[in-house]
């Protein structure tokens, strides 16, 4: 189905995937010449997300060729999973930036995360998803019921509350101290609140709707609101 919708969604998920892997690059580098201290987590999110964007992009793009079984395949071994893990990273780094040396605690929140994951995986697994006709922006996956919720109460919600609090709490010690790291770690608050702000659009609009467009387009922004931060120099 070779419409304008589909090619511009596509655009939309492989531009975002593209700049996530220049947010990874450049802390990357970064942290080999050891210019930054903050914990390697944010680093892997934006590897992972770009990861994700990239092969939905292939899996949106596959249905402008008319070949919708090429995303079903992917989601089915790949996308479908990834979705939950590629988050993993980001409560990485919100279990450093809320415990800094406590090793313990640090591994408590990760662990709780570690095992609504597994349960979000083994749901999806068991229980599969369904795939709607494909509209003009192209057909989205839908995981099945209980991956669906195990994934909202289980890692958004809580996601979403961490993003808020270490959105206030870099947002005061950027104002305090107005040091170059606590600009860029209230930088990447913001761009973990618009990613999430996306998410919601994505998860309640329809492939059928121009909600889907401003989701994608939200979560695309996030990634150069990501971008932007990581490459701030003194």
């Amino acid at each position: 189905m070779q419409n304008i919708g589909i090619l511009y969604n596509s655009f939309v998920c492989f531009t975002t995937g593209f700049v996530a892997f220049g947010a990874f690059y450049c802390l990357y580098r970064k942290r080999k010449i050891k210019k930054i201290e903050f914990s390697r987590g944010i680093d892997y999110f934006f590897l992972f997300s770009g990861i994700v964007w990239i092969f939905s992009g292939i899996g949106v793009f596959s249905n402008w060729i008319d070949r919708p079984e090429i995303g079903r395949l992917l989601f089915k071994w790949f996308i479908g999973g990834f979705v939950y893990i590629h988050l993993l990273p980001a409560f990485k780094y919100f279990s450093w930036s809320f415990f800094g040396k406590n090793k313990k605690m640090q591994w408590v929140f990760m662990g709780f995360f570690v095992i609504v994951d597994i349960a979000a995986l083994f749901a999806l697994a068991r229980y599969g998803f369904t795939q709607p006709e494909i509209g003009y922006w192209g057909a989205d996956v839908v995981p099945n019921a209980l991956a669906n919720n195990i994934f909202t109460f289980g890692i958004f919600l809580p996601g979403l509350i961490c993003i808020l609090i270490e959105l206030v709490k870099r947002y005061i010690r950027m104002k305090r101290t107005k040091n170059l790291q606590e600009n860029q770690m209230f930088g990447f608050a913001l761009g973990f609140l618009i990613y999430a702000i996306g998410g919601i659009f994505d998860a309640l609009g329809s492939i059928r709707s121009w909600m889907i467009l401003l989701a994608r387009s939200i979560i695309m922004l996030s990634s150069f609101v990501f971008y932007y931060f990581s490459t701030l120099e003194e």
